[in-house]
């Protein structure tokens, strides 16, 4: 009963009359509740027993733990780590169980970072979802159904895994960064390419001033305000109108986009992905984009506390061979469901 409930969750959004040739080709499907359907996509959950809130970041390496004060975690010796916004310590921890929604993870490899969550944030863990969980799944953002599901495809005598989107869509190739991390896009705006990387975790999309300049837009003199970009983090810069952004096929007009000083390269934010139902494939490195009818999608959202900007764990150590393991081919089954209650 539980999995044609899950499946069923995703065909609603294909529009074939039987659903029983998808069958064989989704597996391990796992439904969460997003908790804002209107903000940067999150979902509730634990680690060991603790309430968490978990959120996906492509831009990070690695499942990152942030804590308040009131959790205390110990772990491996201490590594250096990187951000946007500077250096970060984190040690590695294994956790029991992570659960989210229905998802159950056992034994699960995370970093627990040295930034603390504010006493006043409730859940007291704060939890990014980075490659290391995006790599091995799909994962769709249904905005109709407020849902985030994870499920393997697979490709083999099935149809493009696009289809699982209503019509019309866009399949976007995700180009990788420097760590290297699939997580970058090529969109146009006001007609100029531009390669942006994909942020669920900021509610502004961001250009660089060397990106404005070669789009021919001069950034203003003497304006390097604070622009809130989320809950939790400002960047210098200031709000400018432009004529256009396109992503795939789907213009969106006039978009408010920050030109910013103190980023270190072009991020695509929610407040342009909220138009649309998202399909996150990073095992075939691409996104696939279908547009969202509900106008509150594409308001100002409420958001919840957020980590900061973005963590990245240093290319150097995976290099040396301590990153976690392969969470579905290290004996631990990724898409395990929670059994109901006896």
């Amino acid at each position: 009963m539980r999995k044609t409930a899950l499946l069923l969750i995703v065909f609603q959004f294909c529009g074939h009359a039987q659903a029983a040739p998808w069958q064989n080709c989704l597996h391990g499907a796992v439904s969460v509740p997003l908790e804002h359907y209107n903000a940067p996509p999150s979902m509730l959950g634990s680690i060991d027993g603790l309430p968490a809130r978990f959120f996906l970041a492509p831009q990070a390496s690695d499942t990152f733990v942030f804590a308040n004060h009131t959790v205390t975690f110990s772990g491996s010796a201490p590594e250096d780590a990187g951000s946007e916004t500077g250096e970060a310590t984190v040690f590695v921890k294994t956790l029991s169980t992570v659960n989210i929604g229905a998802l159950i993870l056992k034994n699960y490899t995370a970093y627990v970072v040295d930034y603390s969550v504010p006493n006043t944030i409730i859940p007291p863990l704060q939890v990014e979802l980075g490659e290391h969980f995006l790599s091995h799944i799909s994962t769709l953002i249904n905005r109709s159904s407020r849902n985030v599901t994870f499920f393997r495809y697979d490709d083999e005598k099935c149809p493009s895994i696009g289809d699982l989107l209503p019509a019309p869509t866009t399949k976007l190739h995700l180009y990788q960064d420097g760590y290297p991390l699939s997580n970058t896009v090529l969109v146009e705006l006001n007609g100029h390419p531009v390669r942006m990387k994909i942020n669920l975790s900021s509610n502004r999309t961001l250009i660089q001033q060397d990106t404005a300049r070669a789009i021919g837009i001069a950034p203003e003199p003497n304006t390097d305000d604070p622009v809130r970009i989320n809950a939790s983090n400002t960047v210098g810069g200031y709000l400018h109108t432009f004529d256009t952004l396109k992503i795939g096929p789907f213009l969106l007009p006039h978009p408010k986009i920050v030109i910013a000083s103190t980023i270190a390269y072009d991020e695509l934010g929610t407040d342009a992905l909220n138009h649309f139902h998202i399909l996150l494939d990073t095992p075939r490195a691409a996104i696939w984009l279908s547009p969202a009818s509900d106008p509150s999608l594409t308001k100002e959202p409420p958001l919840p506390w957020t980590p900061l900007h973005i963590r990245k764990y240093q290319a150097t150590a995976h290099d040396q061979g301590i990153a976690p393991k392969d969470p579905v081919h290290s004996g631990n089954d990724m898409l395990k469901t929670a059994e109901p209650d006896r």
